[in-house]
């Protein structure tokens, strides 16, 4: 009748038994084959419950069965899922339409859970295969379910024991089977609101071999982290073990109560602004990625987080944000990442929590830029780690303060690694030896010979691929035909996607991706289930299977995918770079690009400054493909682009844009699009010094503006034409501009905004103090930069008030008020770190250095220079700015004694000032380089400085700093 495979294995695991209520009254009286239809609707159901769950159907008798949660493979939290899979069970509505029968009556189940010692075997039968489980944790399970109440679930306490969820359980009454294995039983009540939990591990069947010391350092981070290292980052090549090292830290967390996040970078989600910590404060308040807006809402409220859901929380998190779509644009990337950690911190207060963040090279530049922040702000008892491949090196020490690189690993560690892995035990001595020699210190490629050898045997593997591509590439050839196909669009769609979009994409039934899904998982193509998602066990393995999908079926599967998106979600808002990214795999340029500018729109509203300049490149790539159909789009896509990337320092490499797109717009006939373009040229062109550039431009867009009446237009324009003004040293045209602006914006135009990243009415005061300054006019122009500092702070608009402070800061020195200067430009940089204004950051610490350098602290003003000289950000900021720096450093160096590299920097400065041609820096420079000369004894270059210095002041009608 049968035949045994093999003795059964033995494992502890989790079995779920599930009865339906009266099944036989619910069919009572029914057609046979009325009746097979709702046997089926039942096993669907509970299968589907159990399947989610990352659980498994062993038996089913028609109207119930056995489930088991940790085989055929390893789950570490088995109990965990078990418990899920009751909630499921019994709360049908939440997969659909609640379950009844041909009459309307709902149908109930009993559900028990029990775990324990289990021996579990393959019995082949005559009508087939089957997985049989043996042992009494079956048969508690069995009659734990009996004697449930129906819609009820009794656990046991073995498996609360087993649970990292702390489940929400009723003790019950000693019941006489489970006293003789001193268990009790409890009442499972349905799913929490909210549930702490802790994701497993990535699941690895050898124990981690080698790397004591990186892993006694991130040990010694969850233990001690109050000493310096509650951030640290593995750094490595692809497959030198950074998950490896990730997932045993993780398993001591989990052991030691401590909670667990875990977010892994996807190439998909580059271009995703603060998709990390979108998905870590998902993940804490137990909702994922397809959670409804209305229970995002909900959750935020049960936190005490509702007065946030308006603002750039709210635009992260849910698809459809409410409130104004244009409050986010004011905002900086680094403000919008003040308020998402602060929501975060607000979830994990007083929690010991680890927090783990894969392949930092695959994070978008807001995720990162949150990262940065969330380290500083981390407490004792919670840790940060995250890993990357070596390119991601620079943003791994400005997020962390331990990085560890990690080697090949020893030859004689690879060796017992390869014995650990080996299907067969022992490896002969000379496989062994090409195997490590192929392997090279990466224990992934070690990995995937090891798995290949498995084929033919280790005395017969052959060794001639090349690559690990291809012995990945031999292993994807042993899969049958379906399950090889199922791999293959897993891997065109990403290297994690979700079971729902897959199911739609692939258009399989749940039993067959199933069952394709238990193939990949055995030949370690993907990791085993996780809640509704699979994922493949490296990018390698993602990759090389992606290599050997076909350029035609490849777009077929994008196309596919977009249909499966907008099945599922309803509202798009927060699926558009995921549609332009299958819009462009499917070939079709004009619909990615559609999807694009709508993902642009979005990560503008949400300050997403460093995303929407990826997409912006993307776009660009599209527009030129498409040609003239796109033209309008293109002036569009880099306009709108211009201030958000202005703000991260990116505005050179828009020159030639927009250059084309006031081309374009010309012929287009969109004279206020050809103004908009002129006045950003004339900003880059003001930035980088070519004034007489500037000049031309500015008139052009005032010309433009005054024609078509539109203020804001005329502000820009008539603002942008004072500063280069200014930068040429025509002071009286200069002047006369920022007071007719001034005047243009009182009263009720004060504060408004016009649509401009500072407010006008605040910012022309700022700009006509400075320009008061440059001809002596110091008390006016404290008076007028003391009124846009009013403005700002009513309006609390810190990019206004930190113009305001800059201005105000040069003032007071002027007016030799240097503590006054100090404290005022201090909040000035407070604002800049807090906010990311980091393009005006030079100037405001050049003024600094000079202001402490003034008040006896020139050692201090030597430091605060060199850390700026640190970051290496020359390009990412304007000419006059790095003037300011330079100035400022000299005279702290000359104050500190160190004359020649105070010489050297005044040059440097002076240098600056002469190639773009402003005489304003020039004099002032002068002066600071014939005062330098002059006390330090250097000879008598200093009165030719002076001479040079009163000339340029009698020309320009400037007043020099005496």
């Amino acid at each position: 009748m049968r035949n045994l495979a093999d003795s059964p294995e033995r494992s502890i695991v989790t079995i779920l038994a599930v009865d339906t209520v009266n099944s036989t009254g619910h069919i009572a009286g029914d057609d046979p084959d009325d009746a097979q239809v709702l046997l089926d609707r039942i096993y669907d159901h509970l299968n589907s419950a159990v399947t989610r769950a990352g659980g498994m159907f062993l038996n089913f008798s028609g109207d119930g069965g056995i489930a088991a949660f940790g085989w055929p493979q390893s789950l570490e939290d088995h109990a965990d899922r078990a418990c899920e899979a009751a909630w499921l069970i019994q709360q049908p509505g939440l997969a659909g339409q609640p379950l009844r029968d041909a009459s309307k009556r709902p149908i109930h189940f009993r559900v028990g859970i029990h775990s324990g010692l289990v021996g579990l075997r393959r019995m082949n039968m005559e009508i087939g295969a089957r997985l049989d489980p043996v042992g009494a944790t079956v048969h508690v399970a069995a009659q734990l379910q009996k004697s449930a109440e129906p819609d009820g679930s009794l656990v046991t306490s073995q498996t609360l024991d087993l649970c990292r969820i702390e489940q929400d359980v009723t003790p019950l009454d000693a019941l006489p089977f489970l006293t003789q294995i001193k268990a009790r039983a409890f009442l499972l009540h349905p799913r929490p609101n909210q549930l702490d939990i802790k994701p497993s591990p990535r699941i690895y069947g050898a124990p981690l071999v080698g790397r004591l010391d990186e892993l006694q350092t991130l040990r010694a981070a969850l233990v001690d982290n109050d000493k310096g290292h509650r951030a640290l980052a593995l750094i490595g090549e692809p497959g030198i073990g950074k998950s490896r090292l990730a997932a045993a830290v993780i398993e001591d967390a989990q052991k030691s109560s401590i909670a667990v996040l875990v977010f892994y970078g996807d190439a998909h989600k580059r271009a995703t602004p603060y998709s990390t910590m979108r998905s870590l404060i998902l993940a804490r308040l137990s909702l994922n990625e397809t959670t409804s807006d209305n229970d995002i809402i909900s959750a935020l409220n049960d936190h005490g987080l509702d007065d946030l859901v308006g603002g750039p929380l709210g635009t992260v998190l849910l698809a459809n944000r409410p409130g104004k779509e244009e409050d986010g644009s004011r905002l900086t990337p680094t403000q919008v990442a003040r308020v998402l950690i602060g929501a975060f911190k607000t979830l994990i207060k007083g929690t010991p929590i680890l927090i783990v963040v894969e392949d930092l090279h695959l994070l978008d530049p807001e995720s990162i830029r949150c990262l940065r922040l969330l380290a500083r702000e981390l407490v004792d008892a919670q840790t940060l780690i995250v890993t990357g491949r070596p390119e991601a090196m620079r943003d791994a020490r400005e997020i962390t303060d331990t990085v560890m690189r990690l080697p090949p690993l020893p030859r004689d560690e690879m060796a017992k690694l390869a014995q650990q892995l080996s299907p067969k035990g022992v490896l002969p001595e000379r496989v062994l030896h090409k195997v490590l020699d192929r392997a090279d210190g990466i224990p992934f490629v070690l990995e995937q010979i090891m798995l290949s050898i498995d084929a033919a045997g280790a005395a017969n593997v052959d060794f001639s691929p090349q690559s690990v591509q291809s012995a990945i590439h031999a292993r994807l050839n042993r899969l049958a035909a379906p399950a090889k196909a199922c791999a293959q669009a897993l891997s065109v769609l990403g290297e994690e996607v979700e079971t729902d979009f897959a199911l739609r994409t692939l258009k399989l039934s749940r039993d067959a991706f199933e069952r394709d899904r238990s193939e990949l998982e055995q030949l370690e193509i993907v990791y085993p289930a996780e809640r509704e998602s699979i994922r493949f066990r490296h990018a390698i393995v993602a990759e090389s299977c992606l290599a050997t999908v076909p350029g035609l079926r490849r777009q077929e599967l994008h196309r596919a995918a977009i249909d499966a998106i907008k099945s599922i979600h309803p509202d798009l808002n927060a699926q558009y770079e995921r549609l332009a990214f299958h819009a462009e795999g499917a070939r079709n340029d004009v619909e990615a690009l559609n999807y694009l500018w709508l993902a642009a729109l979005r990560a503008r509203r949400s300050s997403a400054s460093g995303s929407l300049h990826l997409m912006f490149s993307r776009a660009i790539r599209f527009t030129e493909r498409i040609g003239e159909p796109a033209e309008r789009q293109y002036v569009d896509f880099v306009l709108m682009a211009f201030d958000p990337l202005q703000q991260i320092g990116e505005f050179r490499r828009l020159s030639p844009y927009l250059t084309r797109a006031m081309e374009l717009a010309g012929k287009q006939n969109r004279e206020d699009k050809v103004c908009a373009a002129l006045c950003h040229m004339s900003m880059v062109s003001w930035f980088d010094g070519r004034y007489a550039e500037g000049l031309k431009q500015s008139e052009s867009a005032l010309a433009i503006a005054t024609k078509l009446g539109y203020l804001p237009l005329i502000f820009a324009a008539k603002f942008m034409l004072a500063s280069v003004l200014h930068g040429m040293a025509d002071m009286p045209r200069a002047i006369g501009l920022q007071r007719e602006l001034c005047e243009m914006l009182s009263g009720k135009l004060e504060t408004a905004r016009l649509g401009a990243a500072a407010i006008p009415g605040s910012v022309v005061r700022s700009f006509l103090s400075w320009f008061l300054m440059e001809v002596g006019a110091y008390e006016e122009g404290l008076t007028m930069v003391k009124r846009a500092l009013e403005i700002a702070e009513q309006q609390r608009e810190p990019y206004s008030e930190v113009l305001a402070r800059l201005g105000m800061g040069r003032n007071l020195i002027k007016l030799k008020r240097n503590q006054e200067a100090v404290e005022c430009l201090e909040i000035a940089i407070a604002l800049i770190e807090r906010n990311g204004y980091f393009a005006g950051l030079p100037h405001i610490t050049g003024l600094l250095a000079t202001a402490l350098t003034r008040s006896q602290r020139a050692e201090r003003a030597v430091r605060i220079v060199e850390n700026w000289f640190e970051l290496g950000q020359e390009e990412r900021t304007g000419r006059l700015e790095l003037y300011y720096l330079n100035a400022g450093y000299a005279e702290a160096l000359f104050d500190s004694g160190r004359i020649e590299r105070c010489l050297a920097a005044i040059d440097q400065a002076l240098e600056i000032g002469r190639s773009i041609a402003n005489p304003c820096l020039i004099v002032q420079g002068l002066g600071l380089r014939a005062r330098f000369l002059r006390e330090s004894g250097s000879g008598q270059d200093f009165e030719r400085d002076l001479a040079e210095q009163r000339d340029l002041c009698r020309q320009y009608g400037l007043v020099a700093e005496t």
